[in-house]
């Protein structure tokens, strides 16, 4: 009997650690769209996900990405980026150091059933989360 108690008890630990809906956002704060998988930051008139990133941590349109839902900057609500459908499937390779993210930020990777890959060549931190937290969906690094 004691045996048996004693394996339960990862069992048991696992379920307790086991973060509530509570732990999670329920709302979300802007929405930015990535509509390139070029990884940029300049002003050419499209949204890459560095972009996006630096949108959402300063709380400032940047380039084409364009902050929609709310807007509102006091707000403790995580930004949420999600990718243009029409990127699917898609792949970003990084050209620079990664992305420093600042701020409480989801990222949706998910595209008509596929996900984004963001690949660092083995040479580029892929993201450099300073404060908060960064949870990815659908998003392979």
């Amino acid at each position: 009997m004691t045996r048996w108690i004693l394996s339960c008890l990862p069992l048991v630990a696992a379920v307790l650690l086991i973060p509530t809906a509570e732990a999670f956002p329920t709302a979300m704060g802007d929405t930015l769209t990535v509509t390139t998988l070029e990884d940029e930051n300049n002003t050419d008139g499209d949204c890459s996900l560095r972009e996006a990133i630096a949108a959402a941590t300063t709380n400032m349109d940047v380039d084409a990405c364009l902050r929609t839902g709310d807007t509102d900057d006091e707000d403790e609500a995580p930004d949420l980026i999600v990718f243009s459908t029409r990127l699917a499937p898609g792949r970003i390779d990084l050209g620079s150091e990664g992305m420093t993210v600042s701020d409480s930020l989801v990222i949706d990777g998910s595209i008509s059933g596929e996900r984004v890959e963001i690949d660092g060549d083995r040479f580029y931190r892929i993201f450099r989360v300073t404060d908060d937290f960064l949870a990815l969906d659908s998003v392979v690094v």
